[in-house]
C-alpha cells in the first residue's frame, strides 16, 4: 500500500511541473509576440521657441568715477627719543601703552655729578660779579692815588730844581707814577671785561642747567608709550635709543596715486576711507605734485580720526576723478571680450547683431563707449557669452 500511495504522489508532482513549464513557455510566446508586433516611433518635430533677453539701452550721462585704494594706517606722530647727556639710569617711570601728557618724565639719569657742575657754575658766577665789584672800587682808589703821586712829583721836581732833594728821588717817584698808571690800566682792563666774563659765567651756568634738566627725559606731545628700550641701572650713552612716544589722537593714511588720479584732489580736500566696516571723513593734507622717479606715482597723505582706528589697521581710501560730463555708456556685463576685441549684441526686430565697439574706462557698473554705438540703440544687457550673431531671440 505504501508503494501505491508513493507512486501516486510521484505523478501528481510531474503534472504540476509541467503545467508551470507550459505557463512559461506561454508567456515567453506572447512576450515575444508583442515586441515583434510593435509599431515604430513617430518622430514629431517642434520649433524651438526663442531665446528670452533681458536689454538695455546705449545712454548718454555725467558720471563722477570714483577709484579705491588701500594703504596702512600710522599714528599722527611718532617721536624717538634719547638722552643727550650721558650717565646711569635711576628712574623707569612709565612702561609700553602708558598714557602721558606733555612735559611728563619718562626717564631719569642719576644727577648728582650734573647737580655739582651747577653748584661749581653758580659759585663761579658769584665770584665774577663779586670780583667785578672789588675791581671798580680798586680802580677808583687806584685813580685817587695817581692824581696824588702826580702832585707830590711836582713838589718834588719843584724841590729838585733847586736842589733840595737828591736826583734819586725825583727817580724813585717817577717809577711809582709809571706802577701807580699800570695798575690803574690793569683795573681799567678788568673793569671794562668784567661783563663779559660775567656772562660767560652765566652762559656755563645755563649750560650746567640745560644738563641738569636733559637728565630727565620727558614726552614732547600727549600720547602713549609705544616702546620703553631701557632698564634701570642701565649704563646711557648719547644718542642710545631710550624710547618711542606715539599721539594716535589722529591717523595718517599714506597713498601712492598714479598721474590720472591726481587732477581730483587738492590741499584740504575731504574723501571717504573705509576701515573694519566703519565709514571716516579723511582730510588730505600733503599732495606731491611731481612724481616719484622710481614708480612714476605721487604721494597722498590723508588724515582722519574716529574711534576703533589703530595703527597698522588696512584702510580703503575712495577717491575722485575728474567729473564725466554727458558721455556715451554701456553697462559692462553687456560686453563680450574675444580675442582681445570688445563686441556687443544689438537687438534688430527680433535678432541680434554682434557690433564690434571701442570701449574706454570703467566706472562702477558702466563703461565708456569710444566708437560703434549710439544713443539709444538696443542691446543685450548681460548673459551675452552664449549668444552667437543672427540668434533670434525675445526680450523679457
Amino acid at each position: 500500500m505504501n508503494s501505491i500511495e508513493h507512486y501516486k504522489q510521484k505523478g501528481a508532482l510531474r503534472k504540476t511541473l509541467l503545467v508551470i513549464v507550459a505557463m512559461l513557455l506561454l508567456s515567453i510566446v506572447l512576450i515575444w509576440g508583442l515586441v515583434v508586433t510593435k509599431p515604430e516611433p513617430v518622430m514629431v518635430l517642434q520649433a524651438t521657441p526663442a531665446l528670452k533677453v533681458t536689454l538695455t539701452t546705449v545712454k548718454r550721462q555725467s558720471l563722477k568715477p570714483h577709484e579705491k585704494l588701500t594703504g596702512r594706517l600710522y599714528p599722527l606722530r611718532s617721536s624717538s627719543l634719547n638722552f643727550e647727556v650721558t650717565g646711569r639710569l635711576a628712574e623707569r617711570l612709565v612702561e609700553p601703552g602708558t598714557a602721558v601728557s606733555r612735559g611728563q618724565a619718562l626717564l631719569k639719569l642719576d644727577q648728582d655729578d650734573y647737580q655739582d657742575q651747577l653748584k661749581q657754575a653758580q659759585y663761579q658766577l658769584d665770584i665774577e660779579k663779586r670780583g667785578a665789584e672789588r675791581d671798580r672800587e680798586l680802580l677808583q682808589l687806584a685813580q685817587v692815588n695817581v692824581v696824588l703821586q702826580k702832585n707830590k712829583q711836582r713838589r718834588i721836581e719843584e724841590l729838585s730844581s733847586r736842589n733840595m732833594v737828591a736826583k734819586s728821588q725825583l727817580d724813585d717817584m717817577h717809577q711809582q707814577g709809571i706802577a701807580l698808571r699800570a695798575d690803574v690800566q690793569k683795573l681799567e682792563f678788568a673793569t671794562a671785561t668784567a661783563s663779559s666774563r660775567i656772562a660767560m659765567q652765566q652762559s656755563k651756568q645755563a649750560q650746567a642747567e640745560r644738563d641738569l634738566a636733559r637728565t630727565i627725559l620727558r614726552a614732547p606731545f600727549d600720547g602713549y608709550v609705544n616702546e620703553v628700550l631701557l632698564e634701570q641701572g642701565d649704563r646711557v650713552s648719547l644718542n642710545d635709543p631710550a624710547l618711542t612716544v606715539v599721539d594716535t589722537s589722529a591717523y595718517d593714511l599714506q597713498l601712492q596715486l598714479r598721474g590720472e588720479l591726481l587732477a581730483g584732489l587738492s590741499l584740504g580736500q575731504e574723501v571717504t576711507v573705509n576701515s573694519v566696516g566703519n565709514s571716516y571723513i579723511a582730510k588730505v593734507i600733503a599732495l606731491q605734485p611731481d612724481p616719484d622717479l622710481d614708480t612714476n606715482t605721487h604721494k597722498l597723505r590723508l588724515r582722519l580720526q574716529g574711534q576703533g582706528l589703530r595703527s597698522g589697521m588696512l584702510a580703503i581710501a575712495n577717491l575722485p576723478h575728474l567729473p564725466l560730463n554727458q558721455v556715451l555708456t554701456i553697462p559692462s556685463a553687456a560686453v563680450m571680450n574675444l580675442s582681445g576685441e570688445s563686441y556687443v549684441f544689438v537687438y534688430e526686430e527680433g535678432k541680434l547683431n554682434r557690433v564690434l565697439v571701442q570701449l574706454g574706462r570703467r566706472v562702477g557698473q558702466e563703461v565708456l563707449v569710444l566708437a560703434g554705438l549710439q544713443v539709444g540703440q538696443s542691446l543685450v544687457a548681460r548673459d551675452v557669452v552664449s549668444l552667437r550673431d543672427g540668434q533670434a531671440v525675445v526680450f523679457e
